[in-house]
């Protein structure tokens, strides 16, 4: 013999929750209206503002404007009509509640049964009862009466007011009529307000310390009267920061010093695989399209017997057609050239064969490869040097040239990559760990805490004279 055992489910009775719902409803605009008169008794004109001297027309340091004199004028006028509104709702609301209040309602009065309700109360004449699954859906039949007392309270319901405003809100208004003002301002698209503040006071540009030359035009946009966003008087005129200097500061010292990084194996590979490939691409883009134009039939009436084609099917809009289309090929493969030389250098600049320091360590001397196989040479600040997060070591064996791989060094001011083997043989033991050290930042355990433990051993790594050493040691 079994026996089912019938847990107990609550039952919940849908007029209850529609009591419930309109007493809450009636509660919250009960407070809202409270609320309502006591801000009405404090709301306060707003005046327009005679006792600034530049908006009092009477003063001598008035200073016309009509922006944003009429700006002042709409926010003054705009406050007054709220506060009109807020009182004028409030008074109204009360008018209503009072005459629903003394409505005549007999109901109330009388015997039981005769004038009145029989059972002397609101009686639930809907006892339904619903189980706990559905009572979710019961809960959510509520919103349709929470517009009950809508219409009672319609004044305070559609009210918009002013908030109170905040300590802050008063310091901000106390400073804004303590601005500065002009009256040497463009009368058209300007404001009183546009003081210009002195260079003095201007933030400096520590940013770069090597200079901005690009903000000076080359010679070739000067002489044909070129403009550009970048050296224009209006974007380096900044008004709260001092312009960049086009030039290196003057304490900084380019006397060179200990190679921290050397690879001359792979300069030449580099050579090696940019001349490979520019040739190998020149002669499929330039050596062919040569011979088809001037040893082939197609470009002269003479040697036509000579074409691939029957020219005996030919018509002649089809051979003209061809010799256009040898033009027109050239073109294309001259552009597919210089796009291969380009990406060429995109690749290629990125391996760097050698890094040095300078004397006093704040500058870094990278060699790498530049266009048609030439060796160059670019200073980068230390302070700007970020060795990216390492990548994953699992899965991704076949991907490496070798089992060291590379790191990646990335200057964060001018937005460029480039890339250094790991290979022991290529780096200066004694500058190795001080160097990726102090360029491991974004992954430095100094932006998420140290451990107790760690925190001792971060201490003795630091250095007395040099560049401080961070948490991590050198992968």
């Amino acid at each position: 013999m079994f026996l089912y055992c019938r847990s107990y489910i609550p039952k919940y009775s849908a007029s209850q929750v529609i009591k419930n719902a309109i007493q809450r409803r009636k509660e919250r605009k009960n407070v809202m209206q409270e609320h309502l008169e006591r801000l009405a008794d404090k709301l306060e004109y707003k005046v327009y503002p005679y006792h600034i001297t530049h908006y009092d027309p009477a003063h001598p340091d008035y200073i016309p404007a009509q922006r944003q004199d009429y700006k002042q004028r709409l926010t003054v006028d705009t406050h007054n009509m709220l506060v009109d509104g807020v009182k004028r709702d409030v008074a109204m609301q009360r008018q209503v509640d009072q005459a629903i209040k003394n409505l005549d309602r007999p109901y109330l009065k009388g015997k039981h049964g005769v004038t009145k309700n029989v059972t002397g109360g609101l009686k639930d004449y809907f006892p339904i009862e619903i189980p706990y699954s559905q009572a979710g859906n019961l809960q959510n039949e509520e919103l349709e009466y929470e517009n009950v007392f809508r219409n009672e309270k319609r004044w305070i319901a559609q009210t918009i007011y002013p908030a109170e405003k905040t300590e802050s809100q008063k310091r901000h208004e106390k400073e804004l009529e303590s601005r500065p003002v002009t009256s040497k301002f463009h009368p058209d698209k300007g404001s009183k307000y546009d003081v210009e503040t002195p260079y003095h006071l201007r933030f400096p540009y520590l940013a770069d310390r090597l200079g901005h030359p690009e903000f000076l035009a080359n010679p070739f946009q000067r002489l044909f009267r070129l403009e550009s966003d970048m050296y224009h008087p209006s974007y380096n005129d900044q008004p709260f920061v001092q312009h960049p200097s086009a030039d290196p500061d003057p304490t900084l010292n380019f006397e060179e010093g200990e190679v921290i990084y050397e690879n001359t194996r792979l300069q030449e590979w580099l050579k090696f695989v940019w001349w490979t490939g520019t040739f190998s691409f020149a002669w499929i883009c330039w050596v062919l399209p040569y011979n088809i134009v001037y040893k082939t039939n197609l470009m002269f009436d003479h040697q036509i017997d000579a074409s691939f084609y029957p020219y005996h099917l030919q018509s002649i809009y089809n051979m003209d057609y061809m010799r256009i289309n040898v033009l027109a090929a050239t073109a294309a493969s001259a552009y597919l050239w210089y796009f291969h030389h380009m990406s060429m250098n995109d690749i290629g600049r990125n391996y760097v064969t050698k890094v040095q320091y300078n004397k006093d360590k704040e500058l870094i001397f990278v060699t790498r490869m530049g266009s048609f196989g030439v060796v160059r040479e670019d200073v980068f600040e230390t302070h700007h040097l970020e060795v990216l997060p390492y990548y994953t070591k699992s899965g991704v064996q076949s991907m490496r040239q070798n089992d060291l791989g590379m790191y990646e060094l990335s200057c964060l001011n001018k937005q460029e990559l480039m890339y250094l083997y790991k290979e022991d043989a290529f780096w200066n033991p004694k500058l190795k760990t001080q160097f990726l050290t102090n360029h491991t930042q974004l992954i430095s355990k100094q932006y998420f805490g140290l451990k107790r433990n760690e925190e001792v051993e971060y201490q003795k790594t630091q250095t007395v004279g040099e560049l401080p050493l961070k948490d991590l040691p050198a992968p």
